[in-house]
């Protein structure tokens, strides 16, 4: 079984490099959507921040929805389930929430549930106004092992592989939607 395991992990690396990314991950029905909920500016100086530009922290709210008639399956860590979130601008990250027992799991969407996540977007000013797509990195246990998952995680962020991609959002600090108003 370990073995089976190690040639499809084997099979995924390579792949990465030399497939097509829409077949790497084609799960229709499945979307990711993104939703800007508020902003925040923090003065930042320091020896990084040489021009004492302002940093901006946009609010997120990320919802990975099955919108078919069967469940879905993907892995993520219990904590730092903003591990598998990347950003198609490199000058924009997201800030990771470190908590201790962080373990990896297998979540499963039954059909029409959503996952929901916030997720906190740092940047600077120039970075700003301007529409951006966050995305999920989607991986399975038939993709990889548990063993193999943060290595495989990394080379697919770098690669910007098995991602669905959210709606662009645009980061602006004056337009955010910091309430909803739902029916009971």
């Amino acid at each position: 079984m370990s073995k089976i395991i190690l040639i499809s992990t084997l099979l995924n690396l390579l792949c990465i490099g030399n497939c097509d990314k829409q077949t790497l991950f084609n799960e229709p029905g499945i979307y990711f959507k993104a939703i800007l909920r508020g902003s925040f500016n923090l003065p930042e100086i320091d020896a990084y921040n040489s021009e004492n530009d302002s940093i901006y922290y946009f609010l997120v709210e990320a919802k990975l929805i099955n919108s078919t008639n069967s469940s879905f399956e993907f892995l993520t860590y219990t904590c730092t389930t903003v591990g598998n979130i990347v950003v198609e601008n490199k000058n924009i990250a997201p800030c990771v929430n470190n908590c201790s027992g962080n373990s990896l799991i297998t979540i499963k969407l039954k059909p029409k549930q959503e996952f929901s996540l916030t997720v906190i977007l740092k940047t600077f000013k120039a970075n700003t106004y301007e529409n951006v797509k966050i995305g999920w990195l989607l991986l399975n246990q038939n993709m990889v092992s548990h063993d193999d998952y943060r290595k495989v995680l990394e080379i697919n962020r770098e690669k910007l592989v098995n991602v669905i991609w959210s709606n662009p959002i645009y980061l602006d600090e004056s337009i955010s939607l910091p309430y909803e108003i739902r029916m009971k």
